[in-house]
């Protein structure tokens, strides 16, 4: 049983004039973190320049934890979802199906997936590759996860007419396998949501909303080893710069040190956020892309990351780099430092380098040439 929420689906029916693209949208509508923003940020940016794209996203439930009314509520962004017991079956394969019967020319996997069979049509196919970090940091995936997301990216790279790489870095991670034809590959990193590119409200509500500290260092990132929150609370300790605080914001965790833990922001609270922390620290030792570091700098905060690819290739007054090999009390140093640098909040670091708008013609242009 399928559920729609389009008031524009009739219309367009007998419609040649309008590019129908698909999007896997389980992220979207069920994900926290960096794949659920990296969705809706594409999404909204075609929306706000391409009318004559309509927008199909498939999920088997909703179940987001923020407001997607901006998407739900959208009269040209069509919302397919199974009600059934198998869900499952209908996301990796019975798929196709609906998107042969909603003539759909472009489907985009937007985590590294396809549904099989899709490559038995004329369907055109591009998927997202935002990382492979799995092979690298085993602790952090159960051996089951491993298989089935090396499965899942294996067969994308060997069905999908084109892919999309978030960095270099991810591009780079790719060429062990097999199946992979790098002459099939465009990076393209992410921009932040389109919230970093207003000014903020009422930071000063949210400030109290959330009893924030006058004084404080943020950072972004879930209980992931690789996320490296814990080495950074424990740095603490050596931190010489008096009356300031950690905020995490990211998924509750145990740490040894007393923090402040936030998790459920809306995404309009977000830079808000950036814009009252002293600094971002963002400590993490392997990433796809590293979104927050991007978020920051929009935010005219200065942000501390490993001095690593891809956390070091933004060109921006504001990033900060600590060695990947630093101890504990050496990142003290670095965040001691840091702190008495400040930043100019008057400005953003990138000066909106990379806006909404030449973000959504880049993919509108590779959706554009697959068709050709």
């Amino acid at each position: 049983m399928y559920f729609e929420t389009s008031r524009r689906e009739k219309q367009v029916e007998g419609s040649s004039q309008l590019m129908r693209i698909g999007y896997d949208a389980k992220r979207l509508f069920n994900n926290r973190g960096g794949l659920a923003s990296y969705a809706r940020t594409l999404i909204l940016s075609l929306r706000s320049y391409y009318p004559n794209v309509i927008i199909y996203l498939y999920t088997t439930r909703i179940k987001t934890p923020f407001d997607m009314s901006e998407i739900i509520d959208d009269p040209d962004i069509i919302i397919r979802t199974y009600k059934g017991p198998f869900s499952w079956y209908w996301r990796s394969k019975g798929l196709v199906k609906q998107l042969l019967n909603d003539r759909i020319q472009i489907y985009h996997g937007l985590a590294c997936e396809l549904p099989i069979g899709i490559d038995n049509t004329n369907i055109k196919t591009i998927v997202t590759i935002h990382d492979a970090l799995w092979k690298y940091h085993k602790n952090d995936y159960g051996i089951t996860d491993r298989m089935i997301l090396n499965k899942k990216l294996s067969y994308a790279l060997d069905k999908s007419d084109h892919f999309i790489c978030v960095s270099q870095s991810t591009l780079m991670s790719l060429s062990s396998y097999d199946v992979f034809d790098d002459t099939k590959v465009t990076v393209i990193e992410p921009i932040a949501g389109p919230e970093f590119y207003m000014d903020s409200h009422q930071c000063q509500v949210l400030a109290e909303d959330y009893d924030l500290p006058p004084r404080f260092i943020l950072a972004v990132g879930n209980k992931k080893r690789r996320k490296n929150i814990a080495f950074l609370v424990e740095s603490l300790q050596y931190l010489k710069t008096d009356n300031v605080e950690l905020v995490i914001v990211g998924n509750e965790a145990e740490y040894t040190r007393k923090v402040i833990q936030i998790s459920g922001l809306e995404y309009h609270e977000l830079p808000c956020l950036y814009k009252l922390a002293d600094l971002c620290v963002y400590p993490s030792i392997n990433e796809g892309f590293g979104l927050p570091i991007l978020e920051s700098i929009l935010s005219g905060t200065p942000v501390l990351a490993m001095d690593k690819a891809p956390m070091n290739r933004l060109n921006s007054e504001l990033l900060y780099l600590f060695p990947y090999d630093a101890s504990p009390k050496d990142l003290a140093v670095f965040l001691d430092e840091t702190l008495m640098v400040g930043a100019d909040k008057s400005h953003a670091g990138l000066e909106n380098q990379i806006t909404s708008k030449n973000y959504s013609t880049t993919h509108f242009e590779l959706y554009h040439s697959l068709l050709a």
